[in-house]
């Protein structure tokens, strides 16, 4: 346990203890993500950590008079050239990342600038911090990592939208032009055959529409010859193993379309305090494009979920047509790289060039000409076009 002024700062290291910790913590009425739950975080240690050599690590900072809980942040940590570098346990496969607060968080800029740097400082052994997608507040409370200096608008925005009775009264609510044209859509599907919209129970239903989604995706990012990543052996077993996990209540969830018996959409995603939160979704092609199929299966799949009682319903990040038509409000998330040693210093630097660069346009385009790539982030092989950032459906990510 390290001191500090404050705060009292203890460390885990061990994976199991970690997830025991942060489930003890949520009983006592620790606030947080679905992305920092023991359920998901414990499928992220087994599949993909191991594959990225990046090992966990647990900070708990409680206050030293009164031991209450300030905050819990679950990392991972791992070697990247001659630096070991701390990131929020995310592996890009989180869309938001924050700590765990506690009744003990911070009300003001100032104590939650005092307790991040008492967690920084605690992190022995660690050169560089590297955090991404960090909401600024987590149920109202601050994140204390996003106010830090340095932060700055992440090039990802979640998008979010409320739904306080039934989907159709949310349409009605929307007007009468969004109304009119998921109804078109679902009496186009009814011609097609007779329209099912339901969750995935079975071991088998589930691996099955989860195999669709895989397939699917796959085939659109192949097609367009994109650099698409999310069937790398270790990332599939993350997926499948989080939706297949048996726990009450379930995190991850699967909802199917079928047309006549035939799938046709699958959406899958997450649901934790009564925020779902949806994280990838397919169809089947061009042919069946005039449905809007993913429309029609985010909107059947929120009538179920609003029934069991969501009423927020976040449609993750990415900027997406379908996500505006829906009427989501977007909302910031931020970026910090830190520095604890001097050997980070230049990677620090890098990255703030890179973020100078995205802010740019005209230097976007030249870097974009001068490397081929489509970002200029070098930190995220992969990530853009084919990766968790890209989960509009197959037929409207382009409308």
């Amino acid at each position: 346990m390290t001191a500090h002024p404050r705060y009292e700062i203890a460390l885990e290291t061990d994976g199991a203890a970690v997830c025991a910790k942060i489930d003890a913590l949520a009983r006592d009425g620790a606030v947080g993500l679905a992305f920092q739950t023991s359920d998901w975080l414990s499928t992220l240690f087994k599949t993909v950590a191991p594959a990225a050599s990046a090992t966990p690590l647990l900070a708990i900072a409680r206050e030293r008079a009164s031991g209450r809980l300030a905050l819990a942040v679950p990392w991972l940590v791992r070697r990247k050239g001659r630096i070991s570098v701390a990131e929020l346990a995310d592996l890009d496969l989180s869309d938001y990342c924050a700590p765990l607060l506690g009744d003990a968080a911070p009300r003001t800029t100032d104590d939650a600038r005092q307790l991040a740097h008492s967690v920084i400082a605690s992190l022995d052994g660690v050169d560089m911090l590297r955090l991404r997608k960090m909401p600024a507040t987590v149920e109202g409370l601050a994140n204390p990592f996003a106010w830090l200096d340095g932060a700055a608008r992440s090039k990802f925005n979640g998008n979010r939208l409320v739904v306080e009775t039934s989907v159709e009264a949310f349409l009605a609510a929307r007007g009468k032009k969004y109304r009119k044209e998921a109804e078109r859509s679902r009496r186009r599907l009814e011609e097609m055959g007779p329209v099912a919209i339901a969750r995935a129970r079975s071991s088998d239903e589930i691996a099955n529409a989860y195999a669709a989604i895989e397939r699917w995706q796959e085939r659109r990012h192949r097609d367009a010859g994109h650099d698409y990543w999310l069937d790398r052996r270790e990332v599939s077993a993350f997926y499948r193993d989080l939706v297949l996990k048996e726990c009450e209540p379930a995190l991850a969830s699967i909802y199917t379309m079928t047309v006549g018996g035939m799938l046709v959409a699958a959406l899958l995603g997450v649901t934790h305090r009564g925020t779902f939160t949806l994280l990838r979704i397919a169809d089947a092609g061009e042919e069946w494009s005039h449905c809007s199929p993913g429309r029609m299966i985010v909107l059947g799949a929120m009538g179920e979920l609003i029934r069991q009682g969501a009423r927020v319903f976040d449609m993750g990040i990415g900027d997406y047509p379908f996500k505006r038509w829906i009427g989501c409000e977007p909302h910031p998330l931020h970026d910090l790289d830190f520095a604890r040693t001097w050997k980070a210093r230049p990677h620090v630097a890098l990255a703030r060039a890179e973020r100078a660069i995205r802010a740019n346009p005209r230097a976007l385009a030249l870097a974009r000409r001068l490397t081929g790539r489509g970002s200029p982030d070098q930190h995220t092989p992969g990530r853009g076009t084919a990766g968790p950032g890209d989960r509009a459906p197959q037929a409207e990510a382009d409308e």
